[in-house]
């Protein structure tokens, strides 16, 4: 949540559009994009964006 800015409450959209607002911000084609912050937000994203997994770290931490 951390690396995206949001909530750990934040919904399933709110997480995608926040993941394309950086994304294109970040990527490495970008004026002044950031390979590795790009790489590192395309993680998050795929961890946050699969329900399982997001479900599992909120009430764990893990």
């Amino acid at each position: 949540f951390t690396i995206m800015e949001l909530r750990p409450d934040a919904s399933i959209t709110a997480i995608k559009k926040r993941y394309y607002e950086l994304a294109k911000r970040l990527h490495p084609d970008a004026p002044g994009g950031d390979l590795e912050r790009f790489r590192e937000l395309s993680k998050a994203y795929e961890f946050l964006s699969n329900p399982i997994k997001r479900d599992t770290f909120t009430k764990t931490g893990l």
